[in-house]
């Protein structure tokens, strides 16, 4: 079949289709379930695309698979690699609105980082940082908001998969908040008569 698809057969190109659409359907269902989404019109967009793919590369001599009898892991390998695409693809779109924020808010007050290294405001962050009981938590956030390294440092350094970064500093960025919210707590109650409020 493998042979057919690449002499340009359309009728193993449908026979193709027809054997492992199904397949790469529920792969990517679950795929995407594993997300936290449940868009079934989605999956079937990219298991059309896997399709398109798939055909594109069988016919390509650099990219042609070798072994046929690979055909299933081959398949799946491009459904998950476009998954993976659509992901990164909604991250960059989730933390947009954050970029704008920050691009206003250098707008009128200049970098904040910048500021923060040269004033009191560093110290305190850094301070802040080092009770961050998490070693990785105190690492990303000095080096991505700090120093400003670039992202893809940041996971080869501390061996995290990109796909996995945003969701790693969202979880840091919890916990930071989490120990200035409690801080806080702590000093209203130091404040009160009797330290309670």
């Amino acid at each position: 079949m493998v042979r057919r698809v690449v002499s340009g057969d359309r009728n193993a190109e449908d026979e193709l289709y027809a054997r492992y659409f199904r397949g790469v359907l529920r792969f990517l269902r679950s795929e995407l379930g594993r997300l936290g989404v449940y868009a079934p019109e989605l999956a079937e967009d990219l298991a059309q695309d896997t399709f398109v793919t798939v055909l594109g590369q069988l016919r390509n001599p650099k990219r042609r698979l070798a072994d046929s009898t690979k055909l299933n892991g081959y398949i799946i390998g491009i459904a998950r690699n476009l998954a993976r695409a659509w992901r990164r693809k909604r991250n960059r779109q989730q933390t947009e609105p954050d970029l704008q924020r920050i691009a206003r808010v250098r707008a009128r007050h200049g970098d904040p980082v910048r500021q923060a290294e040269r004033g009191e405001l560093a110290t305190l962050v850094r301070n802040v940082l080092k009770e961050l009981p998490v070693e990785r938590d105190r690492e990303i956030l000095r080096r991505l908001y700090l120093v400003e390294e670039d992202k893809s440092q940041i996971c080869e350094d501390l061996a995290i998969e990109e796909v996995h970064f945003n969701r790693v500093v969202y979880r840091a960025r919890k916990r930071l908040r989490e120990l200035i919210e409690s801080a806080r707590v702590v000093q209203r109650d130091d404040s009160a008569p009797g330290g309670y409020s």
